[in-house]
């Protein structure tokens, strides 16, 4: 994992988008990461192990507890708009 600044990565976006293909690159804002670029093709490796993490999740909570199963969609909004801890 590599860092640069905002400033660095504007500059040097050709690089940093050459280097996000063997490695995860974070962007920091104000010393604090603020974004962070990932080659496509393992976002996408990434994407997919979460989406199956997720169904083992919904089957789990849809066997195991009770007065579940929740709906799917109720769930998908519990869990897509907690806010995290950092307070952003």
């Amino acid at each position: 994992m590599e860092f640069y600044t905002l400033a660095d990565a504007k500059r040097e976006f050709s690089e940093v988008i050459q280097k996000a293909k063997e490695q995860e690159i974070v962007i920091t804002k104000n010393g604090k990461p603020a974004a962070m670029i990932v080659d496509f093709r393992r976002y996408v490796k990434i994407m997919d192990f979460l989406s199956e993490v997720y169904d083992l999740f919904l089957m789990d909570i849809g066997l195991c507890a009770p007065g579940f199963p929740m709906e799917k969609r109720a769930l998908d909004e519990l869990l897509l708009n907690t806010k995290d801890d950092r307070g952003d």
